[in-house]
């Protein structure tokens, strides 16, 4: 297994069991499965938060935010509860 392109020597077990290679296939997917929801988390806040932006900016009275959607992007980002 440590001659794959792609995995860490530090992550893996150097073992002959066959059910410990595959908790570590397993593992190892699991992490890179984790990674990849973040990177989408991220993306999709960012241009939630774009959107909001420019959809306010652009309304009457111009480059103003109403307060409530001040507080939106706070919720958005995790700063506050809205209870």
């Amino acid at each position: 297994m440590k001659d794959k392109p792609g995995y860490s020597k530090h992550l893996l077990l150097e073992v002959d069991n066959q059910f410990i290679n595959f908790l570590q296939q397993i593992i190892l997917w699991s992490v890179k499965a984790l990674a990849l929801f973040m990177v989408i988390v991220i993306v999709w806040s960012t241009i939630d938060v774009g959107m909001v932006i420019v959809k306010n900016i652009f309304q009457p009275p111009y480059l103003l935010m109403p307060f409530e959607d001040i507080i939106h992007l706070l919720v958005l980002f995790g700063g506050f509860n809205r209870n």
